[in-house]
């Protein structure tokens, strides 16, 4: 492949260097019979533009190798093939003429890892990790226990089990909870209490008319 792309990239140059515009030169593959008399049987090559079995465009080898890397070339099986032909039969597309790009290089930032795919999945690990390390802590802790007496005012109120106080707050200030909601359906179809348990402390959130309801 470094062959092949040296190759494609000298072309470019020398098309560029002389002042000969690509589109004059692209040429337009007439579909799935065309590109199965080519000589490769999954990524075709043209010089000027990489295309795939059935005729459409791929990206330019240049652009490719930034973006996927030393990721392995995945070949193309006849039973592969075949289901490609018949989804685009299906639907009327098979043998179609497809515009051809200019082939296009720039910039890519460089890459965490050895492909694209590398690169998400580290970036997706960097910023998941802090919930992961919290929830990954929280499930090896025990809850605390339950407050012997709830407070049922409207709004959260937290139970401390470091100080043994309970005082409220404007919402649950841990780093990781277990959170649970309750509907009560005879009183309507939205939660009617809410509860937030962490490491340290319980949070309770009940509506105002949870007390009228447990006194009835």
């Amino acid at each position: 492949m470094a062959v092949l792309l040296s190759v494609t990239r000298t072309k470019l140059l020398t098309f560029s260097r002389h002042g000969v515009p690509f589109s004059s030169y692209v040429k337009h593959l007439s579909g799935f019979d065309t590109a199965q008399k080519l000589p490769r049987d999954d990524i075709v090559d043209t010089g000027l533009c990489r295309t795939n079995v059935v005729g459409i465009q791929m990206l330019p080898e240049i652009l490719r190798c930034k973006i996927f890397g030393s990721s392995a070339e995945i070949s193309v099986t006849k039973e592969k093939c075949a289901a490609i032909a018949n989804h685009l039969k299906k639907h009327d597309l098979l043998g179609k003429k497809t515009s051809i790009q200019e082939n296009v290089d720039f910039a890519v930032p460089p890459l965490h890892g050895a492909n694209i795919d590398h690169h998400f999945r580290t970036i997706a690990t960097q910023q998941a990790l802090p919930y992961r390390e919290n929830a990954e802590r929280l499930s090896r802790v025990l809850l605390p226990p339950q407050p012997d007496q709830w407070i049922l005012h409207e709004g959260w109120t937290k139970y401390d089990f470091v100080s043994k106080k309970c005082y409220a707050v404007d919402y649950p200030d841990e780093q990781a909870v277990v959170f649970d909601v309750e509907v009560l359906v005879s009183e309507g179809n939205y939660p009617a209490i809410a509860t937030a348990a962490s490491a340290s402390a319980w949070c309770v959130y009940p509506l105002s008319s949870i007390p009228v309801i447990l006194k009835t």
